[in-house]
């Protein structure tokens, strides 16, 4: 437990604790508990940190160091004492420029691609245009229009009603609700001292 911890709780005078005040082990308790999480949480930070340097060492590896070892050497692949199989490949990564959509699409039907170019077609009805959703899914119908009706609530939105539903003793039935209650402990850590 840090030392500021154990010596506010080591404050606590048996006064309070007359009063009704929350026991001095009690008191304890949480302050091991609190720091054991602080710890947990830094030490989870630490970790990822790491993994993050891992993988940008292994991304290295893989698109630059060997590859360039493996053909300055001549080779084009190995095998390694375990059995493992090393292998250069070529791989390709394409992407169509965002600001350059429409002419791209534009050329790739000019020039006998056009059967890849799909659509999707999207639109968002709000809250209460049921009647709007159904004319469009009809008239899509009616043309003989292939599409999918996906209808979704936001999970801040759902949370936020579930609560709400609650509050008033209300709860949503578990068979269509699958929900789950916790008490979680967060630590926030403090802002950096300005210099």
């Amino acid at each position: 437990m840090s030392e500021s911890l154990a010596s506010l709780l080591e404050e606590q005078s048996e006064a309070d604790v007359a009063f009704g005040e929350i026991p001095l082990e009690q008191l304890r308790d949480v302050g091991v508990l609190a720091e054991q999480l602080r710890q947990d949480l830094l030490l989870i930070a630490q970790l990822e940190a790491q993994v993050a340097d891992v993988k940008s060492g292994v991304k290295r590896l893989q698109e630059d160091l060997l590859p360039t070892a493996m053909e300055l050497a001549g080779m084009k692949d190995f095998t390694l004492k375990d059995g493992s199989k090393v292998k250069v490949e070529d791989s390709l990564f394409i992407s169509i420029r965002a600001e350059k959509r429409g002419e791209t699409f534009e050329w790739m039907k000019d020039h006998g691609h056009g059967s890849i170019v799909k659509h999707v077609i999207s639109a968002e009805f709000g809250r209460g245009d049921d009647d709007k959703a159904k004319a469009l899914t009809t008239l899509l119908e009616q043309n003989d229009v292939e599409f999918q009706d996906a209808q979704d609530v936001h999970w801040q939105t759902l949370r936020k009603w579930a609560k709400d539903e609650m509050a008033e003793g209300r709860r949503p039935p578990e068979e269509l609700f699958s929900m789950l209650e916790l008490q979680i402990a967060t630590i926030k850590a403090p802002k950096a001292a300005k210099r």
